[in-house]
């Protein structure tokens, strides 16, 4: 930006943020373990935690859980899909959660660690590499929406890259 180079990895990100989750080398959060094991989450938790009574998730023809319907989610899970698609895994479909995402919004609901800024730098990465799609009715534009503005306005600030936005932040 401006001729200089603005680090947006997790050590950058840390930094922004305050450092809020500090891990040995090679040490992970407890979200990441649990997502890499084979049991994994238990999905019978996540489903009397984050629905209503008597909801339930939506499966695929196999009877895979699949996701989480706004209408199917608690008033606490509402706010918490708020503040994850808002803050720290943006996205511009707001009606439903994958399972993923409900993972790491149990783990936010049930206090286990997750390593906020590794989520974010993962995800400001795969928005870099990943080629956007196309708008259906005029190619020449992006379909992609353009996720962390703040946070990239803050790490240019971090940087000391002078940014003087059009629009108060």
């Amino acid at each position: 930006m401006r001729g200089q180079c603005i680090p947006y990895d997790t050590d950058a990100i840390n930094q922004l943020l305050g450092i809020p989750l500090i891990l040995e080398e090679g040490q992970q959060c407890e979200y990441t373990s649990w997502r890499g094991r084979a049991i994994g989450f238990d999905e019978e938790a996540i489903s009397q935690l984050l629905f209503f009574p008597s909801c339930d998730f939506v499966c695929s023809m196999t009877g895979k859980r699949l996701r989480i319907m706004h209408t199917n989610m608690a008033t606490l899970t509402q706010i918490w899909m708020t503040f994850l698609l808002s803050n720290i895994l943006p996205s511009d479909h707001n009606s439903d959660l994958i399972l993923p995402k409900c993972q790491l919004m149990y783990s936010f609901m049930e206090h286990i660690s997750v390593h906020v800024a590794q989520l974010i730098s993962d995800a400001l990465h795969q928005f870099v590499i990943i080629e956007p799609p196309r708008h259906p009715m005029n190619p020449d534009k992006s379909n992609k929406a353009l996720g962390f503005l703040a946070l990239i306005t803050c790490l240019y600030q971090f940087y000391g890259v002078s940014v003087t936005p059009a629009k108060h932040i």
